[in-house]
């Protein structure tokens, strides 16, 4: 706010100060809106966020060990296992924690998926469905990123 004139103080702001206020608050409304959607799990896919979890751990078991590993899925009884390509050595196995009442479904009786070192996979898709909701679940051959896509 400035000093005031000759004529006594002066109340309020130059419209200066004005545009200043409102151009850091656009620029870190552009900043934040977009992280906070970002990070935000998905409602649709939210079903499926255990079986991507399990998929994420297998990528990062394939990364860290600098070897294949392979996740084979059940998908009637929802059980995996997580084995390293070159010794079928298993480093992980378990059960699902899907939400109550929901199931998978895949092309096969039991999907498989290749993690390579590099973060790279090939291997099967599934569907997830739970109350009212499907979500294709799938890996990113390029990447090995998982890919949630509410069907």
């Amino acid at each position: 706010m400035s000093a005031g004139t000759a004529s006594g103080p002066r109340r309020g702001f130059t419209l200066i100060e004005l545009i200043v206020v409102m151009l850091i608050i656009g620029i870190a409304g552009f900043v934040i809106v977009p992280a906070l959607l970002r990070d935000a799990p998905s409602d649709t896919a939210a079903v499926a966020q255990p079986m991507a979890t399990v998929l994420r751990a297998a990528r990062r078991v394939a990364i860290d060990s600098g070897q294949s590993a392979r996740l084979v899925l059940d998908p009637s009884s929802l059980r995996y296992v997580v084995q390293m390509s070159s010794s079928a050595r298993t480093v992980a196995e378990g059960t699902v924690p899907l939400p109550a009442g929901a199931t998978v479904a895949a092309d096969s009786a039991r999907a498989t998926f290749q993690f390579a070192p590099n973060g790279t996979a090939i291997g099967d898709s599934i569907v997830v469905s739970g109350a009212a909701q499907r979500v294709f679940v799938a890996v990113d051959r390029w990447t090995g990123e998982v890919i949630l896509r509410a069907n």
